[in-house]
Formats: structure tokens, C-alpha cells, sequence
């Protein structure tokens, strides 16, 4: 409470306009050297912030990223091409959810036919595929550049709001042990 995060793509803040934490690219030597940025930024309650990175013309530089501001601690959790989980190339944590699961878009270079949105609770994975190459569609996941996502509570779980790019707001509903349709 009290405190704003930010990310600039090369350094992730928080702050309170006193206090203020810091994490660069430079701070990952191993993503730094391929040219890799921040992509995304969740944050769960107890503080701890999750961010995606990726790197142009390699996928050397795609990571999921670990923040524990509180102690200073931080590190690579996935690592695309080693033991990645994850559909597509690289991921953009958007939010943390009550249920303790971490949303992401997921995308890849081109062809662009493997991108959505996934959650993950640290154990097991699940995935909305986007259409296509952005081919228009009804129902489901209607584009896979989500440029924001907002959880909203209701009454047995929760909801998010997506302003996906150029097909307007998607919504999905979420209950406790299952996640509903569009």
C-alpha cells in the first residue's frame, strides 16, 4: 500500500516518492548481453513482482522474472528453450489474481500463430488461444496484443477486462477450479 510500480522496458520501480526500488536489465547480465528489455509487470499482494523480458532477433533474452523487493532478491524463473512451459516465445505478466494465478499474454516472432493469454499458478498452466496471424473472430480471445488487463471481483471470482488491440474489451469470467468461456 502507498507504493507505484513502474516499467520503462529497461528498468522496473517501485516507489513511494521516498523510498524508491530499482531493478535494470543491467541487473540480469545473462539478458543484458543479448539486448533484452522488461515486457509486462504484475505485482502479487505480498509485493513480489513478476515481469516478462525479450530481446530482438533472438529469443535468448525471453524470461520470466522474479522480484522480491523486500529483500533485493531477484531471478530468472523460465528461460525460453530451457524447460520453458509456456505456449509461444515470450510472456507479458499482466496481473495477479486473489486465486494466486499470474495472467500473461504469450506471443512469438513471426509466423504469428501461437499467441493468447495463460495463467499460471506455479504448478500448472492454462491457455486462450488467439486467432491466427489476428484473423477476426467471434468468440474467445479476439486479438493477441492485450494492451491492458484489469481484474474486476464478483461475487465466486473474479472477472478480467481486456482492451485487446484493434477488437475492442474481451471479458473473461473466473470461478475458484475452473475458468469459464468468453
Amino acid at each position: 500500500p502507498g507504493t507505484v510500480w513502474f516499467n520503462n522496458g529497461f528498468e522496473i520501480v517501485r516507489t513511494d516518492g521516498t523510498y524508491r526500488f530499482s531493478k535494470s536489465i543491467a541487473d540480469f547480465p545473462s539478458l543484458s548481453a543479448v539486448g533484452a528489455s522488461f515486457l509486462g509487470l504484475a505485482i502479487e499482494a505480498n509485493g513480489t513482482a513478476w515481469v516478462g523480458t525479450t530481446a530482438p532477433n533472438t529469443t535468448e533474452g525471453n524470461a520470466l522474472v522474479k522480484i522480491n523487493p523486500n529483500t533485493g532478491g531477484s531471478q530468472i524463473v523460465y528461460r525460453y528453450g530451457v524447460k520453458w512451459p509456456f505456449r509461444g516465445q515470450f510472456v507479458q505478466p499482466m496481473a495477479f489474481t486473489p486465486d494466486k494465478r499470474l495472467w500473461m499474454s504469450y506471443s512469438k516472432e513471426y509466423p504469428f500463430d501461437d499467441m493468447g493469454l495463460c495463467w499460471w499458478d506455479g504448478r500448472r498452466i492454462g491457455n486462450f488461444p488467439a486467432p491466427p496471424n489476428g484473423a477476426w473472430q467471434f468468440g474467445g480471445l479476439p486479438h493477441y496484443i492485450i494492451s491492458d488487463l484489469e481484474v474486476r471481483p464478483i461475487r465466486g471470482g473474479y472477472e478480467l477486462w481486456m482492451t485487446c488491440f484493434s477488437r475492442g474489451i474481451a471479458v473473461l469470467n473466473v470461478r475458484p477450479s475452473n475458468v469459464q468461456s468468453f
